[in-house]
């Protein structure tokens, strides 16, 4: 009674592959619920037809340091372009999504550098060029940029990018991946 979450282990057998995270996926197919009230009942529930019963489950290789860019579709593929991100004037806010794929070990920094398009720094938002850091384990960060308020009848836009990943460790360095540039689309207000 009153319990909602139940923890489910998975036997994984260990092999080196570095080429890529590996994924699977868990289905629930019945579930199987016991009372304990004055009479003990139990009952099997058919989950085939229910939504959201299917998890995935991404094992990453915690050995490496990563590969580091922007959240892009299915798994970074060079050739799907990057949405752009999109926020609205009056939010105050866009926030952008940098990834870490394929490891997670240790410590990695990647520089972010802002570049105006139709945009610009200190008119259309607020932002400084800086070093993000993934501490051991870390998969993902956000970035926060300031949107400043100016009135915009158009939308415009700026770009963030990616660029010169390092790490401490001596024998295995992170590397950047496809998408390392994001466009960020400030919409206008509705009035």
């Amino acid at each position: 009674p009153g319990t909602t979450c139940r923890r489910v282990h998975v036997a994984s057998t260990a092999y080196r592959d570095t080429d890529r995270a590996h994924v699977f996926y868990v289905d629930l197919i019945s579930l199987e619920c016991t009372t304990s009230d004055e009479i003990e009942e139990t009952q099997l529930i058919d989950l085939k037809d229910a939504d959201n019963r299917t998890a995935e489950v991404t094992i990453i290789d915690d050995d490496e340091p990563g590969v580091i860019a922007f959240q892009a579709p299915k798994e970074g593929s060079p050739a799907k372009a990057l949405p752009p991100v999109t926020a609205s004037e009056k939010s105050g806010h866009a926030k952008i999504r940098v990834g870490r794929f394929n490891g997670a070990n240790g410590e990695v920094h990647v520089d972010c550098k802002f570049i105006d398009g139709t945009a610009q720094n200190g008119k259309h938002y607020k932002a400084q060029n800086h070093p993000v850091t993934f501490h051991n384990t870390e998969v993902e960060k956000f970035l926060e940029v300031e949107l400043l308020h100016t009135g915009l009848e158009d939308g415009v836009e700026f770009s963030v990018v990616l660029e010169n990943v390092r790490s401490d460790h001596k024998e295995r360095q992170p590397s950047l991946g496809h998408h390392t540039t994001s466009t960020v689309h400030i919409v206008a207000d509705a009035d």
